[in-house]
């Protein structure tokens, strides 16, 4: 019985081993699939989403970082991102994810600051009740 039961722990063990080594790299892979300039929205929750990339005035230049943008409303399970790469100039602009309610009314679910110098992916999580984001 000890020795199943060692065996039984050192699988175990061994799969922990495994299967943390698979998430981590999961994470990192994800990361470097949105190329620079581009941002990503994933509605992983139980209801639609779209993304509001604002734009934002560049100081002592009178000018602003390239035209606000909003994405396709996104179902649950998918995914979108903008397809021509968006310059920030520099600056973190500011990306709003707004959920939407089964009768069409809207949500605010939370912002994240973007730097068109790298890529992001937010994915909205949870439900209508209680929606949160995850970044990668």
């Amino acid at each position: 019985m000890k020795v199943v039961l060692r065996g039984l722990l050192t699988a175990l063990g061994l799969s922990g081993v495994v299967a943390a080594t698979l998430v981590s790299g999961a994470a990192s892979a994800s990361a470097s699939t949105i190329p620079n300039g581009h941002i990503q929205i994933c509605a992983q929750g139980n209801y639609p989403v779209y993304l509001h990339v604002l734009s934002k005035p560049i100081p002592n230049s009178g000018g602003a970082t390239t035209q606000s943008f909003a994405s396709f409303v996104v179902s649950p399970g998918n995914c979108w991102w903008n397809d021509f790469s968006f310059t920030t100039f520099g600056m973190s602009v500011q990306a709003d994810v707004v959920g939407l309610r089964p009768n069409g009314q809207e949500f605010y679910i939370g912002s994240k600051w973007w730097n068109s110098s790298g890529g992001l992916g937010i994915g909205a999580k949870g439900d209508q009740n209680s929606p949160w984001l995850q970044t990668w």
